[in-house]
């Protein structure tokens, strides 16, 4: 009883003093501290130039530690290992005092690596930045690094976002379709293979297609070719399409050096058209590229 007295007898004095206990920076709160000072960064800089700053992914956090201080962990490392086998030695404790105070005396500074990628928006596009920024234990930004950019459509970013994670782009949250798994594959191997205007030509039909099966609500490749016919013959075609129908959907493939290559698709579409009072049936082979590019309407 005593010592409950005494306990709220101590809480009352450190609350009616205005008194309060505040938990020391744990790691994770120094790492979104270390983050917002670099978006505020980032947003003053290109606010400058009337650009709109969007923070978009962080990868985890590098430390690059001193070499003092990397042995100081080596030795510690040792001695939790020979505290799970019950092993007391105490040159390795005089050996861990006389590095912590080297550690303690070493004038370099430990440096926190925080890979970056974040968009500046502008007249509806948006160009995506993978940067890389040293800070020190203090947040102070030492030195900014952009490895790569490219270009998206602004109003893509969504999409851009779940190919990244590869989250669904139907189900947002989680795991990819079997197709959009597919896709994400087919778009980041044929991204890698390019630079310059052609990556961003790869990425920017990546999103058209997400944002169609978005649309859409696409989960079969067939259903996916439809609407991309679709979309393109609303394009083309301004009068009304009576009875519009899919004759076959099939790969287009050829033979060379004995090999079969796959080129993309074929599909064969019709429709009826009415004009005068007659009816018209017109017919189409539609071909695609391997990334549903369409890349040739041949009527027959």
């Amino acid at each position: 009883m005593l010592r409950l007295l005494n306990s709220i007898l101590l809480t009352f004095l450190f609350t009616s003093c205005g008194l309060q206990y505040v938990a020391p920076p744990t790691p994770i709160s120094q790492t979104a501290d270390r983050r917002k000072v670099i978006e505020k960064h980032l947003q003053n800089e290109f606010e400058k130039d009337s650009s709109t700053y969007v923070s978009i992914a962080y990868a985890n956090t590098t430390i690059l530690k001193p070499e003092s201080h990397r042995d100081l962990d080596s030795l510690y490392d040792i001695k939790y290992r020979n505290e799970r086998q019950g092993v007391n030695d105490k040159e390795l404790e005089k050996n861990i005092q006389i590095q912590r105070q080297i550690a303690l005396n070493d004038t370099s500074s430990i440096l926190f690596i925080e890979t970056h990628l974040f968009g500046v928006k502008k007249n509806g596009k948006m160009a995506v930045y993978s940067s890389q920024f040293e800070t020190t234990p203090t947040h102070e930004i030492r030195n900014v690094v952009i490895n790569d950019s490219y270009e998206i459509p602004a109003n893509k970013l969504d999409f851009y976002k779940r190919y990244l994670i590869e989250e669904s782009i139907l189900y947002p949250g989680f795991a990819p379709t079997e197709l959009e798994s597919e896709l994400y594959n087919l778009f980041r191997s044929e991204e890698e293979s390019k630079t310059g205007a052609s990556r961003d030509s790869v990425l920017a039909q990546a999103l058209h297609v997400f944002s169609v099966m978005s649309r859409k609500r696409v989960l079969k490749k067939t259903t996916l070719l439809q609407e991309l016919v679709n979309d393109k013959m609303d394009e083309i075609e301004t009068e009304k399409r009576e009875n519009p129908r899919f004759e076959a959907i099939e790969e287009d493939v050829v033979v060379k050096d004995g090999e079969t290559q796959f080129l993309g698709y074929q599909v064969e579409y019709a429709y009826t058209k009415v004009k005068d009072g007659l009816n018209y049936t017109l017919n189409y082979k539609i071909y695609f590229d391997r990334l549903y590019r369409i890349t040739s309407i041949q009527p027959f």
